[in-house]
């Protein structure tokens, strides 16, 4: 019976009002950058996934679409994921993602996390390689709006390609958005429920700007 209802809430997601609404938005924006758009795509194939920390046995990606923005690679995905907990009771994730290829990616896993935004909560039962950062120094108005998880053995590299300046503009510019860098990739995520052409306007340039300034600390470290 649970199967059922999540098949039920995962059809629902995918094929009412507010998935099309999505899709327009994702569509045109891919269609004004010039981007390849995809459509749906098969998670079991590893060069089609968007990984990161929402990549899970069950979750759907639609939308997927791949392109360049001041020289750098961009993918972008709408990911749901329903998942059922101990109890039964079911949950629906959706979260798009925007990854950009990193062209000096730093060694640390890092994933910042923006504070009253519970879209995410859920996931840290899964990384316990990666604890919540303690003993970082960033502006007041950084640690009023996110918090930053990463191993201890990385909170000297942390503190390098992401400086107090770096924090300041994350604080004024990024939020909601939590913000993963893992693997060569940087990873922006939403969970706005209503897209609009202007969210991922503001997406990508945030997204690339970031990269710029991580490969440049990365780079003169």
């Amino acid at each position: 019976m649970v199967s059922f209802k999540k098949h039920i809430e995962r059809f629902a997601a995918l094929n009412g009002p507010s998935a099309r609404a999505r899709g327009r938005a994702i569509k045109n924006f891919a269609g004004a950058m010039g981007f390849v758009y995809f459509g749906t795509v098969n998670t079991t194939k590893d060069d089609e996934i968007i990984r990161g920390l929402t990549v899970s046995p069950s979750h759907q990606d639609s939308h997927y679409s791949v392109g360049a923005y001041e020289d750098y690679d961009v993918s972008l995905v709408d990911r749901l994921d329903v998942v059922t907990d101990a109890n039964g009771a079911i949950t629906r994730h959706q979260w798009l993602i925007m990854e950009t290829k990193l062209k000096y990616p730093p060694e640390p896993h890092i994933f910042i996390h923006p504070k009253g935004q519970t879209g995410f909560t859920h996931l840290f039962s899964a990384i316990s390689h990666l604890p919540l950062a303690h003993g970082l120094t960033y502006p007041p108005v950084f640690n009023d709006h996110y918090e930053i998880y990463t191993r201890p053995d990385d909170l000297v590299e942390l503190t390098t390609i992401i400086s107090d300046d770096t924090a300041r503009i994350l604080a004024a510019h990024f939020w909601p958005f939590a913000i993963e860098v893992y693997n060569g990739s940087l990873f922006l995520y939403s969970l706005h429920k209503e897209l609009s052409e202007k969210l991922l306007d503001t997406m990508i340039k945030n997204s690339v700007w970031l990269a710029q300034t991580l490969d440049t600390n990365t780079e003169v470290e």
